[in-house]
């Protein structure tokens, strides 16, 4: 974002300045409409993906899907966490809509985990739990374009209903 100036925007995509300042009044404008656009498409990717799933298989499923997306050169890392932590200190309330789709994939994490047997507190700790392990190795992932981070969060995360149920 702060690297990438209009000029750049239009000459990469051929769009005349009068078209794009058509469809944004400025560039904080399709940032924030950038950021409209991946929380749409990341909570329907997790919501479709956890429709009807135990935890271990949406986790399986997403992971899946990652490598799946990354061998065909589709996916580098989450666009929330990349452009949110960008835009942070940049435009602090345009971070806010990011920070909203985050904690959206939190709430659908937590689902899953009531859905899969744990009580409605304990599923919000271990999905927050479970949402910082998925950032971490995936912003690892996203430096390293290495599949084995992609593998970590499957191995420390499927399991966890079962860890969480055990007796102590």
């Amino acid at each position: 974002y702060n690297a990438t100036g209009i000029q750049e925007i239009l000459e990469v995509t051929g769009v005349p300045k009068g078209s794009f300042y058509f469809h944004f009044a400025s560039k904080k404008d399709l940032a924030d409409k950038v950021s409209e656009y991946y929380v749409k498409r990341i909570e329907r990717w997790h919501t479709s993906t956890a429709a009807g799933k135990s935890w271990d298989d949406f986790i399986s499923c997403l992971i899946s899907d990652m490598k799946e997306l990354h061998q065909q050169g589709k996916h580098l890392g989450c666009p929330l966490a990349v452009l949110g932590g960008e835009m942070a200190f940049l435009e602090p309330e345009l971070s806010l809509s990011y920070a909203h789709g985050m904690k959206r994939i939190t709430q659908i994490f937590q689902d899953v985990l009531e859905r899969s047997g744990l009580e409605r507190e304990q599923a919000w700790q271990e999905a927050r739990r479970a949402f910082a392990i998925y950032q971490g190795y995936l912003q690892l992932f996203r430096l390293t374009k290495e599949e084995a981070y992609l593998e970590a969060i499957e191995k420390d995360l499927v399991g966890l209903v079962k860890n969480c149920q055990a007796p102590k």
